[in-house]
């Protein structure tokens, strides 16, 4: 059950606000234990309590990190209810008591629109006042999902409110949690107006206590009167130097709405479906035997593969390798080859990785790309298998792994190094914010060039609070696609589309006709990087 102790902290004994404050949190229940901690108290706590987690603690550069690391790991050792330093208790907390369970609220309504719909979470947990049981199982899930989201850097997502709504979603037992509406601890919006959200939970309609966002993570921006001059000037720049480009409504007359809307079956381990595995290669003779290798020990029926390699420009002994290593599998799959494709103008190899040649680079891979659907890809496969040749390892079963999230475009992290930065940082979730002058500069041209960090735009180490999460972007490192859409006539645009080419184009275009894809987290390959 819910111990009788009431856990508040600030960085020192000079509190922000006013006595009466903490001091209500007393008055109302003077049979509680009350503990005010500070933060050398709270260091000294993590230290001796929790030796195994100091190192994640002491990385916490942001004080606030530090403050939410720590009200996790207070709730888990004592239990009771931890109040923020800037609420009012409105009532007493003896009817927590006798409840074994975890007690949140939600946020109000009113802070949830930005956060929350581009990464369509059902709500935004807050994580100012809490109640728990001591020792329940749902903070040691906390930690690990804290401690998987880390690499996310920014607070919302590391220990604040988006981690904690993604633990409680992927919580295995749901019942051990009781949600609530904003109205048990926090009714107020940071606005100053009570929330007009309708109230729920087991102890609706009650209003234990009062937030007074006096610290809250909420900034109000500030005018910057010479960003918006600064935008203007580099937005008509981009305009002016867009030139051409495939336009929303041009791309959505292209589709079949018809074929898109194809219901695909639900995952059957026992009866799987075909699928058509295109790998495009360039100077690839060192990649080629893992590549062989990986695809062989696939623990998926072999006849069920049908795998084409396109190989394009290559300066080395990849086509010679390659025709040796496909007339050796010719016995191992349903059917596996290669073939050639060559066009327009070659580009020099070491032009691929600079910024100003990447539009280039990427409408070739398109081309590539459109080639295979139209020569090779037939009714016979129920999926499509986008993979680059240079991944170094992947689990036997990805392809169970992948199809069994029952979605049309579904993309696996991409990392260097088992749970490191996803490195396909193409496969991404826009936040949707507003472009300002950063994004015309690197759009000007007619092409996004984007860069390794674009704070928009989080990529799926940034989203490891939830075991999925929706895409607006895909890479093709790993790309699994139902045959349906591209059969519907949503490819690779070879000219810009919304300012991107080939699979971001691709996945941005599908997710604007309502088909968003899915990036799984939790589900991970290793593409090392193997320049010097």
């Amino acid at each position: 059950m819910i111990p009788k102790i009431i856990h508040q902290t600030w960085k020192d004994e000079n509190l922000p606000v006013p006595e009466t404050m903490p001091q209500s949190w007393r008055d109302l229940n003077p049979d509680w234990e009350y503990r005010f901690w500070t933060d050398d108290e709270l260091a000294d706590f993590v230290r001796d309590s929790y030796p195994e987690l100091w190192p994640l603690y002491c990385a916490a550069f942001e004080p606030v990190k530090r403050a939410d690391i720590a009200r996790y790991l207070l709730l888990d050792f004592f239990g009771g209810i931890y109040a923020d330093i800037d609420t009012t208790c409105n009532s007493p907390l003896s009817v927590l008591e006798n409840d074994d369970r975890i007690i949140l609220s939600e946020e109000p309504n009113e802070h949830w629109d930005s956060i929350t719909i581009p990464r369509q979470l059902p709500y935004l947990l807050f994580n100012g006042t809490m109640a728990s049981p001591k020792g329940h199982p749902f903070w040691a899930h906390v930690i690990q999902t804290m401690e998987a989201s880390w690499l996310a850097g920014e607070v919302l997502e590391t220990t604040g409110p988006l981690m904690l709504t993604g633990a409680v979603m992927t919580f295995p037992d749901p019942e051990q949690i009781a949600l609530h509406s904003c109205h048990l601890f926090n009714g107020d919006t940071k606005f100053g107006y009570p929330s007009t959200s309708s109230a729920h939970g087991p102890y609706a309609p009650l209003q234990i206590s009062t937030h007074h966002w006096a610290g809250t993570w909420f900034k109000k921006p500030k005018k910057d009167y010479v960003e918006k001059l600064r935008t203007l000037v580099h937005r008509s720049l981009y305009l002016m130097n867009r030139g051409q480009n495939l336009s929303v409504s041009k791309a959505n007359a292209l589709v079949d709405k018809e074929k898109l809307t194809t219901k695909i079956p639900a995952f059957d381990p026992d009866n799987l479906p075909s699928i058509s595995i295109y790998i495009p290669v360039r100077d690839a003779s060192m990649h080629l035997p893992r590549c062989f290798e990986l695809l062989t020990k696939l623990d998926y029926p072999k006849e069920k593969l049908n795998i084409t390699f396109c190989e394009s420009w290559s300066d080395d002994d990849t086509p010679n390798i390659l025709d040796s290593l496909v007339a050796d599998h010719q016995d191992k799959f349903g059917k596996i080859q290669a073939v050639e494709h060559s066009q327009g103008r070659k580009i020099p190899r070491h032009w691929l990785d600079q910024p100003n040649h990447q539009y280039r680079r990427l409408s070739a891979q398109a081309v590539t790309r459109n080639h295979l659907l139209s020569t090779e890809f037939d009714e016979t496969s129920d999926w499509v298998l986008w993979m680059d040749v240079d991944i170094t390892d992947f689990p036997s079963d990805i392809l169970q792994q992948l199809l069994a999230e029952n979605s049309k475009i579904i993309a696996p992290d991409c990392t260097r190094y088992p749970n490191g930065r996803s490195s396909d940082r193409f496969t991404y979730l826009d936040l949707g914010l507003p472009k300002n002058s950063g994004y015309y500069r690197l759009a000007n041209g007619g092409y996004f060039r984007h860069p390794a960090v674009y704070h928009p735009h989080k990529q799926l180490h940034d989203l490891r609070y939830l075991d999925k999460a929706p895409l607006t972007s895909v890479g093709s490192t790993m790309l699994l696609v139902h045959g349906s859409v591209h059969r519907s006539g949503i490819t690779f645009p070879e000219i810009p589309y919304c300012d991107l080419l080939d699979s971001q184009a691709f996945g941005k275009w599908a997710a604007n006709m309502g088909l968003t894809p899915v990036g799984l987290t939790k589900v991970q390959i290793i593409k090392k990087d193997d320049k010097p």
